[in-house]
């Protein structure tokens, strides 16, 4: 099956600089990855540390 890229204008230049798509789409399985955090100039915002944290009871 090919994979299809869902890229919206908006977010080209993410995925020209990181190579990150916003889904992507196999046959008629779609998928979500994870979503990057970014500033007002498209660049990869800085956190507050708990980016991957897992999150749950006691957190």
């Amino acid at each position: 099956m090919k994979r299809v890229l869902i890229i919206p204008k908006e977010t080209q230049p993410m995925h020209d600089g990181f190579h990150f798509s916003q889904t992507n789409r196999v046959g008629d399985i779609i998928w979500l990855p994870g979503q990057v955090g970014i500033d007002d100039k498209l660049k990869p915002a800085s956190g507050n540390g708990r980016a991957g944290t897992p999150r749950g009871r006691g957190s």
